[in-house]
């Protein structure tokens, strides 16, 4: 299962709709759900290009049955809640990136908040 995007003119009206901000153009998104050992087209939902991957799962209302194994890629983050047998890659957790003197103000900072 995954998302592709395809560009489009811009539109006259409601341009916010369209835009999404991954591909930095006005587009449509198409969801594509396939039988991996045939390859064949389960089902297709298309969707405006500011919606969400997983939005897009939620609102087109595809049911799996409990046995089948749904691969995902990362857009699809949340789906093992909905159905169990689901596999997504594992997001990297956002870790700021500190500079050496952000990080001697934080230490001294700390060290006094420690002492009284």
């Amino acid at each position: 299962m995954d998302v592709t995007e395809s560009p489009i003119e811009k539109p006259q009206k409601d341009q916010k709709r369209y835009f999404s901000g991954k591909q930095g153009e006005h587009t449509l998104k198409t969801q594509v759900v396939i039988r991996q050992k045939s390859t064949a087209i389960i089902c297709l939902e298309h969707g405006l290009g500011k919606v969400h991957d997983f939005r897009l799962f939620k609102n087109s209302g595809v049911k799996f049955r409990e046995l089948l194994k749904v691969i995902a890629d990362k857009g699809y983050q949340g789906i093992a809640k909905i159905h169990q047998l689901s596999e997504t890659p594992i997001k990297k957790p956002f870790i700021k990136k500190v500079d050496e003197r952000t990080e001697k103000i934080q230490s001294g900072t700390q060290s006094l908040k420690n002492c009284c």
